[in-house]
């Protein structure tokens, strides 16, 4: 003969909270934060993970920046700069170095086209 389960007796498991409907859904949000996010439905909690930020604009930056050396400051170092900023306002992680980068690389890129047109002035 089996013992009967006392009700004073802890069982193993998990056993989730009982709740009534009241027409209330429990809820904590937080959005735009770097961690996950907890929402409670009915007493069950739901875990979601934020998606990581897109790196396009970002890369945009880097390789107009670089072209911005060796092409043309003005036509890829303006575009770069424009990325950047909407990195910016994006709240992007890399948006302030990519800031930097595409106001550095057209400047150098003006420096390099000084020296090439001031070389080829005195041939």
């Amino acid at each position: 003969m089996q013992p009967q389960p006392n009700e004073n007796q802890v069982t193993a498991g998990y056993v989730p909270p009982q709740q009534t409907l009241t027409g209330e859904v429990p809820q904590q949000v937080m959005i735009g934060q770097q961690q996950p996010q907890m929402m409670g439905v009915h007493g069950q909690q739901v875990l979601v993970m934020e998606k990581p930020p897109n790196d396009g604009l970002i890369t945009a930056v880097y390789v107009l920046s670089a072209c911005s050396l060796i092409l043309s400051p003005l036509f890829c170092g303006l575009p770069a700069f424009i990325c950047a900023i909407i990195a910016i306002t994006q709240n992007h992680p890399k948006g302030v170095r990519a800031l930097i980068i595409s106001i550095v690389c057209p400047i150098i890129g003006v420096v390099i086209a000084m020296l090439l047109f001031g070389a080829m002035a005195g041939l």
